[in-house]
């Protein structure tokens, strides 16, 4: 009997309400102020305030959808009416005491302005509908404190961190915004990061995209972007529970989460359109990654949506999704105000929602698949990708030719780090031109370390030494090895040197060089580091001859020695033979005597 008197009342309101549009008009023509509660159990109360933003409204009417929606942007068109209400002094106050029975479920309410009889302006917000207790379970906020490679205001973020101070939200941040903060003036956001209640969770430097650095085999720079972060969150004082990966896209290939896996990396923030929850991904190494799934539409209402009451009933309706733990993630690059920031952090007074920091849940993923894992992901261009590799040649040179900690290599380091984040799918042109200019900026300082040497040498002889002048105009000093092999078909033994050259300066050494064979050498002089580690940096070529009057001096010299050596031994020889006759002869004449 009940259910029939509320669908007699439904029908005499919809003889007085407008028909149902037969066309969107998605135009926001009303400033929502509040809507109470945000949630119901059915045949409850609800309350809608708003202020127009358009002079010819005269009535707001309220609809409801006719069954529970799954997308949660599109405006429904199968509603049912619920009331109606004039505008006065721009406001209006939409209330209905008793609304409809309903099963539990994510409805949609929407409000459509009126202009005589014509609709002008139509939009819409979820309701929750839950008439029996949603289970408490945990939850997991996933903030982003990153931004792009060529943003460092980082106190864009001074706003969020003080609404979220007193809760257990996690903030997974980038290392490369803490480089940025500036000691004194934004010592309140460094200490935000210190004392926050769930602490933080590091994101590797400047988020960079596995599955393109999968693609051009430099995955290395998976672990570079985790420990670089590392390094600067500990001399901020500020250690991660966890190092984690945030893709753009919101998904991650299989690939991508098998190189991850194996680069000191433990979480992985995807999303998904119809799912949230932490799970283990079990990678062809039998490496678990746990993958922190959030439900896409939900994320996309963080960025999307200006008005807390909207954004608040947005957040309410993502909650409900089946899952053993609710997994929020703002979008990268979240700087909200104050205000939305507070909106966002409330949906966590929500009976069936527990805050929890994620390192304490991740214990709690169970084994599944990751959204995308199966599939293959779109990578960077080939231009792209290129000036990556050349910009990890030269800055393996680099590394591999200076002192450890030298500054230059950190730089370096960061430019391709920033030339490999993720960020660059939002501007994929710029990203292009930012790689070329990191690479060209890297090739130009590791280059700046070269040999110099003459393009042709002569020899005396077969053994000695080659000089070769080693030119630094880098700004740090160079340890490196010089060593030689030869590029035709001689052989020869070269000698390497390590050797030390002060920044901006020439070292001259001598290179011990044998030529066992062939008359001439064509002979390449490389820079290898101490380690014997090769390098592509710029070799010499040198043209090796021994000189033939070098030789010729040797024969005649042996020669003559020869020759003075018969001839001494000829002398000799006529010595004993002139004796032995002058014996002879004083011989015969003493007997002639006798």
């Amino acid at each position: 009997m009940r259910r029939l008197s509320v669908l007699i009342a439904l029908i005499l309101i919809s003889l007085t309400l407008s028909p149902v549009s037969s066309a969107l008009v998605p135009d926001d023509l009303l400033d929502l102020k509040s809507l109470t509660p945000g949630y119901i159990k059915s045949g409850g109360s609800i309350t809608v305030q708003a202020e127009t933003l358009n002079p010819n409204i005269d009535v707001v009417e309220l609809w409801l959808s006719a069954r529970p929606i799954t997308d949660l942007f599109a405006i429904e068109q199968n509603v049912v009416p619920i009331t109606q209400a004039i505008v006065k002094n721009k406001k209006v106050v939409l209330t209905k005491s008793q609304m409809p029975v309903l099963a539990d479920g994510v409805y949609q309410l929407v409000l459509r302005s009126i202009d005589g009889t014509k609709v002008i302006g139509e939009q819409a917000v979820p309701l929750v509908v839950a008439n029996i207790a949603l289970k408490p379970r945990p939850a997991v906020f996933l903030i982003p404190i990153a931004l792009p490679p060529t943003n460092s205001a980082a106190s864009s973020f001074r706003p969020l961190l003080n609404a979220v101070k007193k809760r257990s939200v996690s903030l997974v941040v980038d290392g490369q915004v803490v480089s940025n903060l500036d000691p004194v003036i934004d010592q309140d956001i460094l200490s935000a990061l210190q004392s926050n209640l769930a602490g933080v969770v590091g994101l590797g430097y400047a988020n960079v995209d596995a599955d393109s650095l999968t693609k051009s085999q430099l995955g290395s720079l998976v672990a570079v972007s985790s420990s670089k972060t590392q390094a600067i969150l500990a001399k901020s004082q500020i250690e991660p529970k966890l190092m984690a990966l945030w893709p753009s896209r919101g998904v991650l290939s299989s690939a991508g989460f098998e190189l991850v896996a194996k680069n000191a990396v433990d979480l992985i923030v995807t999303s998904s359109e119809n799912r949230s929850g932490l799970v283990n991904v079990a990678t062809k190494s039998k490496t678990k990654l746990t993958a922190a799934i959030a439900q896409a539409q939900v994320t996309s209402a963080l960025e999307t949506i200006a008005n807390p009451v909207e954004l608040r009933q947005h957040l309410i309706a993502g909650s409900t999704v089946n899952s053993d733990v609710f997994v929020l993630a703002a979008p990268l690059g979240w700087v909200p105000s104050y205000q939305a920031a507070m909106t966002a952090v409330s949906i966590f007074d929500l009976p069936w929602l527990d805050l929890k920091p994620v390192y304490e849940l991740t214990s709690l993923a169970k084994d599944g698949v990751a959204p995308g894992f199966e599939l293959e992901r779109k990578t960077f261009s080939n231009t792209h990708l290129k000036s990556l590799a050349l910009a990890n040649n030269k800055y393996r040179d680099l590394v591999a030719t200076t002192d450890e900690n030298d500054s230059s290599q950190l730089t370096a380091a960061f430019e391709i780090l920033s030339s490999a984040s993720t960020w660059w799918w939002k501007a994929r042109s710029s990203g292009v031109l930012f790689s070329e200019a990191a690479a060209q900026a890297i090739a130009k300082q590791s280059n700046a370390l070269q040999v110099v040497a003459r393009n042709k040498i002569v020899l005396p002889d077969k053994t000695g030494s080659v000089p070769i002048t080693i030119v630094n105009d880098r700004t740090t000093d160079a340890k490196l090895k010089i060593a030689g092999r030869s590029i035709n078909t001689s052989v020869v033994r070269i000698e390497p040197v390590v050797v030390t050259v002060p920044k901006n300066r020439k070292t001259v050494i001598e290179l011990p060089i044998e030529v066992v064979s062939g008359a001439q050498s064509l002979v390449e002089i490389v820079i290898t580091s101490p380690q014997n580690e090769p390098t592509t940096l710029p070799s010499s070529i040198i043209r090796i001859e021994v000189s033939s009057y070098g030789n010729t001096a040797k024969f005649i010299l042996f020669g003559a020695f020869g020759v003075l050596l018969i001839l001494s031994l000829i002398s000799i020889i006529n010595r004993v033979r002139n004796r032995k006759t002058n014996a002879d002869a004083l011989a015969s004449d003493t007997r002639g005597g006798l």
